[in-house]
């Protein structure tokens, strides 16, 4: 995640993201091979509210959620923190999230965030 170091700007980015938007939340997947040419993906949560952030990371990152195999996620996205990144002027809205599960691409998360956002009351 040496690329989170290096974008100081990249919370703030996010933030200007979702309010221009409109958004109340806002998934970022990175892939990439790592430094012994695995592949991996990395997973950042941003939202409108630090509740509502800890809430999705709790909800993507739980190995008990039932519907995950029912929507082709087997067992489940398989989700670690990532040490946070702190540049300068970071202020920890963003969860960084190591995915263990490289199969589970966006055509499998986004079922669970949708199915996170419809727990929403």
């Amino acid at each position: 995640h040496e690329w989170l170091e290096a974008d100081a700007g990249l919370e703030e980015a996010m933030g200007a993201y979702l309010e221009r938007e409109g958004l109340l939340l806002l998934l970022v997947m990175t892939t990439f091979m790592d430094a012994h040419n695995v592949f991996s993906r990395e997973l950042l949560v941003y939202a409108a509210t630090r509740e509502l952030q800890r809430h999705c990371t709790a909800f993507l990152s739980s190995s008990s959620f039932p519907s995950f195999q029912a929507i082709g996620i087997d067992p489940s996205l398989s989700l670690e923190p990532l040490s946070p990144p702190t540049p300068a002027g970071w202020t920890g809205r963003v969860d960084a999230l190591r995915q263990l599960n490289t199969k589970a691409s966006r055509k499998q998360l986004q079922p669970a965030v949708a199915a996170f956002m419809a727990s929403l009351p």
